[in-house]
């Protein structure tokens, strides 16, 4: 046996020696479990209230690791204008609430996951009615364009049966539903009307715990197969 040789096999004894104690430690870890979280948005752009818009986002892949938690993110928006005439023979002050319920839905089954309402409300003085409808004046008001927005989170757990409707392969269908609740109080005898139009954001975030490969311990075979390799080679030199 060359003093080559004998280096070459000195080195590979620490090696493995060294691996033993490695992949000892890594048997004991390759099954712990990392925090991950994946996250999808939809954009719902402004269209007239009444609204049911459809739109799938991805499920969450069990082949990725165990599904924790999933958090919806829910931002409504609303726009438009309100106008009222007093008819009344007395002046009054009136609020005028311009608003909309904007909700998400689970396709199937039917499921509210999350409300909001965008509001913007106003009051205004006005005088007994002039004699002439026409939303201004004394006795009437035409606001010009209102835009408001409301946020909210829900987040359901492993314990909410909520979220089995997000495990599989595929995609989830979900409904961004809006009702336009606008509202005038005052007077007795007011002649109202708004015009109101709606948009949204969605988010949805997996929280799962996933397993990690052990790419390490290939990694090692690599080495310890390119070390034997090269004493193979002293040998037959």
């Amino acid at each position: 046996m060359t003093q080559s040789t004998v280096k070459t096999y000195s080195r590979l004894k620490v090696f493995l020696a060294t691996t033993a104690t490695t992949l000892a430690g890594m048997l004991t870890t390759t099954g712990a479990a990392n925090a991950a979280s994946i996250t999808h948005t939809q954009s719902i752009e402004w269209q007239p209230t009444s609204v049911d818009t459809f739109f799938i986002l991805p499920k969450f892949d069990e082949a990725l690791g165990t599904l924790e938690s999933v958090t919806i993110d829910l931002v409504g928006f609303v726009q438009g204008n309100a106008r009222t005439e007093n008819m009344e023979a007395s002046a009054s002050t009136v609020t005028l609430d311009l608003a909309s319920k904007i909700g998400l839905i689970l396709s199937e089954p039917d499921i509210t996951l999350v409300e909001v309402i965008p509001l913007v409300s106003e009051k205004v003085d006005l005088s007994s009615y002039d004699g002439v409808l026409d939303y201004a004046g004394s006795s009437g008001i035409t606001l010009p364009e209102r835009t408001a927005q409301d946020r909210t989170t829900n987040t359901f757990m492993s314990e909410d049966s909520e979220l089995s409707y997000f495990v599989g392969s595929g995609d989830q269908e979900l409904i961004f539903t809006a009702l336009g609740t606008s509202t005038v109080t005052g007077a007795g005898n007011l002649l109202s009307g708004f015009q109101t139009d709606v948009a949204g954001e969605v988010t949805l975030t997996y929280e799962y715990q996933s397993v990690p490969e052990p790419t390490s311990v290939i990694g090692l075979g690599l080495v310890g197969l390119g070390l034997l390799t090269q004493t193979k080679r002293n040998r037959k030199s």
